[in-house]
Order: structure tokens, then sequence, then C-alpha cells
């Protein structure tokens, strides 16, 4: 949306968008220039407003015909709208960045809190493997053990079987 042909207003140079302590302007050719200060935002959109009044004020007490004046003011007045719609829009296009961000960083935590549950559910049945392998190592030696003793019994009872059958 334009409201002049050629606008005489870009040399105002008045920054698009607050960021911190400065703001952004991007130039015709797409780059985009830092505007820094170290006052407040109040007080650079005070200056801002008195570069715009003084603009105003030089139309307004020019010498040129009502039409020119008119069509000037007019400009003037389209310069700022332009401005002020430029800034609403990255502040929306920054919000909308911002509220997905928070989504993006949402999903992730989700994530990390399922590979965190994960890793304590592994780390549980490593224990579990851990306290059968101890446990069926300890059986087996308790089995082996048992084993051994029956076997032995029963020899020692066949021997003593023999003994007392053959005499």
């Amino acid at each position: 949306m334009s409201y002049c042909t050629k606008t005489d207003y870009d040399e105002l140079n008045i920054p698009e968008l607050p960021i911190g302590n400065g703001c952004l302007r991007q130039n015709e050719d797409g780059t985009i220039s830092v505007y820094r200060s170290d006052k407040s935002f109040s007080e650079i959109r005070e200056e801002n407003l008195k570069v715009l009044q003084n603009k105003f004020d030089e139309i307004r007490d020019s010498r040129v015909s009502r039409y020119d004046q008119h069509r000037k003011i007019n400009c003037l007045i389209g310069y700022m709208l332009e401005n002020l719609e430029k800034s609403n829009v990255k502040v929306v296009d920054e919000t909308d960045n911002v509220e997905k961000q928070r989504q993006l960083l949402e999903k992730e935590k989700k994530f990390l809190d399922e590979q965190e549950r994960v890793l304590r559910s592994n780390e549980d049945s490593d224990l579990v493997a851990k306290y059968r392998k101890e446990t069926s190592e300890k059986r087996n030696n308790e089995l082996n053990t048992k084993f051994t003793i029956y076997v032995t019994m029963i020899i020692v009872f066949l021997i003593i079987e023999g003994i007392v059958f053959f005499v």
C-alpha cells in the first residue's frame, strides 16, 4: 500500500520495530539497519514524533499551493501509516513465530520426558536381568550341590545295602 509514488520521507529514517534498547529498520534493498540507543522506547518514540511533527510543520509553513500542502501532508500520513502497518505485521509475525517455537519446545519436552521414562524402565530391567542372572547362577550351584548330595546318598545307600545283603 503506497500513498505516494516517490516518497520524500525515507530520509526521516523512522525505525519500524522496537527491539531491546534499539530498533530495526528494513531498507528498500531488503537489508536491515539497526538503530541503537541507550534511551527508553518512549524516549525514542518521542524523538520520532518530533521528527514527524517538524516535517509536518515544514510542510504547513511552506509557500506552496493548498493542493500541494494537502498532497504532501497526505503523503506524510501515508508514510506514518505504512510504518505502523509494517511494525504491526512484524509484531504479529514474531508472535506467531514465538508460539510455534513454544509448541516445538513443548513437543520436544514431551519427547525427552518419554525418553527419560524409557531409560528409567531400561535401568530397572537391567537390574532385573542382573538379579535373574545372579539368582540363576546361585540356583544352579544350589541344584548342583543338592544333586551331588542326592547321588552321593544313593551310592552310599547302595553300598550299605550291598554290605548288608552280601554278608
